[in-house]
């Protein structure tokens, strides 16, 4: 799996309010997300600074000369990056969810 950052902007209607929201995140496992969401009114430049803080950081793991393993709460992989592929012969999209390798 391919890790991109994305953004998204989308209005929703609560207690039959109208509320805009800004998403940003990347896909975690085949089914789902993981990121930050803002309202609409805290302004672009909170959205954008997402973005861009979350997009760095992916470059620097991806791009990293050290085998790097990000483990969530419970101890599921959730990035393992091209230098732990190249060590362990196995790709990201098949060990995203797993609890060890």
């Amino acid at each position: 799996m391919t890790v991109i950052t994305s953004s998204l902007m989308m209005s929703l209607t609560v207690d039959e309010s109208d509320l805009s929201v800004h998403l940003v995140g990347r896909k975690i496992n085949k089914r789902e997300w993981a990121g930050n969401a803002s309202a609409w009114h805290d302004t672009p430049a909170v959205a954008r600074d997402l973005s861009h803080g979350l997009s760095f950081a992916e470059q620097v793991v991806s791009e990293a000369h050290s085998a790097i393993v990000i483990l969530d709460s419970r101890g599921n992989i959730q990035r393992f990056n091209r230098l732990c592929e190249d060590y362990t012969g196995l790709k990201e999209h098949d060990v995203i969810g797993q609890k060890r390798v």
